[in-house]
């Protein structure tokens, strides 16, 4: 591992450790929309019911993966 690297990985864990609440959800979706771009899709949360732990997902495995 080169040092520019490790710094780059001290940092992004700094970032993911510190997170909490709706930053994790917005590193997240930050994360998501980068590495999935148009096919990951966020859920927010919706009056006092919450997003019930479910940050996200993308729709083309929702597709391969019906609900019963």
């Amino acid at each position: 591992m080169n040092l520019q690297q490790a710094y780059y990985e001290s940092k992004f864990e700094n970032v993911f450790l510190r997170a909490k609440g709706n930053a994790f959800q917005d590193l997240f979706e930050k994360i998501m929309g980068l590495a999935y771009k148009a096919d990951f899709m966020a859920c927010r949360p919706w009056g006092n019911r919450g997003d019930h732990k479910n940050d996200g997902f993308r729709g083309s495995f929702r597709s391969m993966h019906p609900m019963k």
